[in-house]
């Protein structure tokens, strides 16, 4: 019900592998293999072939050990990286990006009165439909990078990038312009906004203040990694549950409060609903059906699927019925 799936349909799967450059192993947080295992498998049972599943983060690529932990080995990975680069990695294919002008692209007003193309890779314009899965990170400039960030690394800004792009200013706390986000602006592309099915936030693992190094153990867990996933088809309001946590940890641990200027532009803008829960013992919302499901007890779901019951795996169904009849996106 989610992906409407149709024969002939393929699905592209957005990781995040910021921290990976070439084909070699990085201990730094990427994509976790464990998580992808799921979502492909998910994928087959409603008749995906193996072959119709696309795994790409384009300016990057997915490095050998990543790949080598993918049970399926017919599944279809999408990279910068030119033939000669790629050799003979199975299933390994370039993607390039489509052009100034395309019917793809869209411009946008960078926030100094400068336009820029949003160029989308072709594997997102050939795709039928999109999974973004972001991981929960802080990040140093943008201050978060969850999955509105995500799609900076879905378009030509960074391809061939070797570390910073100038295009960072644009979206950097402290240098960004009142009200312009080039990263909203990704998102509004109708490559991306109409497409995206589906938003998986990794919180398998997490660093609440940076994106380039090794995960964390965090206090709000009990000093444990999170171990939690955030699913939506809301991106704003995904991205807006994964930052509060963030927020509640980085207060926890004495790091810098993450802003949510990103988050506020991309509501403005329609792209979805954002707020702040009450407090993280109730994490209460307004507009946001948020609904916590904790596989650790399993407790039944009782009463209004609004109130604070986790919801028994039985009940999954009833759950995803709930959401798709309440919410417009996707």
């Amino acid at each position: 019900k989610i992906i409407p799936y149709q024969p002939g349909n393929s699905v592209a799967i957005k990781l995040n592998f910021n921290n990976v450059w070439g084909f070699a192993a990085n201990p730094s947080m990427n994509a976790y293999p464990a998580l992808v295992n799921a979502v492909i498998d998910g994928l087959k049972s409603i008749g995906v072939p193996s072959e119709k599943i696309w795994i790409t983060d384009p300016s990057r690529t997915a490095n050998d050990a990543f790949r080598n932990a993918i049970t399926d080995k017919q599944v279809l990975y999408f990279t910068k990286y030119s033939a000669q680069q790629i050799g003979t990695k199975p299933n390994v294919f370039h993607t390039g990006y489509v052009q100034d002008g395309s019917i793809y692209s869209t411009q946008a007003d960078r926030g100094d009165g400068v336009l820029e193309w949003i160029n989308p890779a072709e594997v997102f314009v050939n795709a039928n439909h999109i999974i973004n899965i972001p991981q929960l990170k802080g990040h140093g400039g943008a201050s978060i990078t969850l999955g509105i960030k995500n799609h900076f690394g879905s378009v030509d800004f960074t391809e061939f990038a070797s570390g910073q792009s100038p295009l960072h200013t644009y979206f950097y706390s402290g240098t960004a312009y009142p009200g312009k986000n080039l990263l909203v602006d990704i998102s509004d592309n109708p490559v991306f906004r109409d497409k995206t099915r589906l938003i998986i936030g990794d919180g398998l693992m997490g660093h609440p203040r940076s994106n380039y190094t090794d995960p964390v153990l965090w206090k709000a867990f009990g000093n444990n990694p999170p171990e939690i996933l955030f699913f939506g088809a809301d991106p704003v309001a995904v991205d807006s549950v994964m930052f509060d946590y963030l927020q509640f940890e980085c207060a926890l641990q004495s790091y810098p409060p993450r802003r949510d200027t990103i988050l506020n532009i991309a509501a403005t803008k329609g792209l979805g609903v954002f707020e702040h829960w009450n407090n993280y013992t109730e994490k209460k919302y307004n507009a946001i059906d948020y609904i916590g499901i904790d596989f650790d007890t399993q407790p039944s779901l009782k009463g209004d699927v609004n109130s604070d019951s986790a919801v028994d795996i039985l009940d999954v169904q009833a759950l995803v019925n709930h959401i798709l009849g309440i919410q417009d996106y996707g």
